[in-house]
């Protein structure tokens, strides 16, 4: 795994989209390489893009806000910008995405949304002829009409998202809702792997 810095409950839902079909033959191209961008806030979505990323030798890019969102203003203001569909500052900018023939991309959900972080990458950076994958952690079930939303935003930069898959940070225990834990969404994620690399090697 390469960390790049360049200018810068229990259940795995997965929709495969635009008829992905499954049977195809495991495993990437000898020279295909995978590039996984993610924002995260509180570790969760870091957590499950780092393990992904070493397990399957992915490049990996960390989006970072450059508004605190840690501190109640900035909790607020990101809500309210996620809410509106606005954007942010953030680094990287920009993106060298010429090597790589798949982008994942990692992202918590607020509102509904992505956080206003990833909304900006995904604005600034062009995903044309790139394979997209979707990977979002959220504390409840993701639905389906919201994920159309979020394909669009990568539609709008030129790609086209072949998966969407969603990792739950919460689960229901009674009539609590607890949190699932670093550990079991790593878990989550890992399981994930021979899914992704078979949508990843589709042609």
């Amino acid at each position: 795994m390469k960390q790049l810095n360049m200018i810068k409950p229990g259940v795995i839902v997965l929709y495969l989209l635009l008829g992905c079909c499954l049977t195809a033959t495991t495993g990437f191209a000898g020279d295909s390489k995978t590039l996984i961008m993610y924002y995260s806030r509180t570790g969760n979505t870091r957590a499950v893009c780092e393990a992904l990323a070493e397990k399957m030798d992915a490049d990996l890019v960390e989006i970072r806000d450059l508004k605190n969102r840690m501190s109640r203003i900035g909790i607020v203001g990101g809500m309210f910008r996620t809410i509106l569909g606005m954007r942010t500052d953030i680094l990287p900018e920009k993106i060298d995405m010429t090597q790589y023939d798949a982008v994942i991309i990692g992202a918590p959900i607020w509102a509904a949304k992505v956080p206003p972080a990833m909304r900006t990458a995904i604005y600034l950076n062009g995903f044309q002829g790139k394979k997209v994958v979707m990977l979002v952690t959220c504390d409840t079930f993701y639905a389906e009409k919201y994920q159309k939303k979020t394909q669009k935003l990568v539609e709008k930069s030129g790609g086209t998202v072949s998966a969407f898959y969603q990792i739950h940070a919460m689960e229901e225990q009674g009539e609590e809702e607890i949190a699932r834990g670093k550990d079991m969404m790593v878990a989550d994620a890992l399981k994930l792997v021979p899914e992704l690399e078979r949508v990843l090697s589709l042609p």
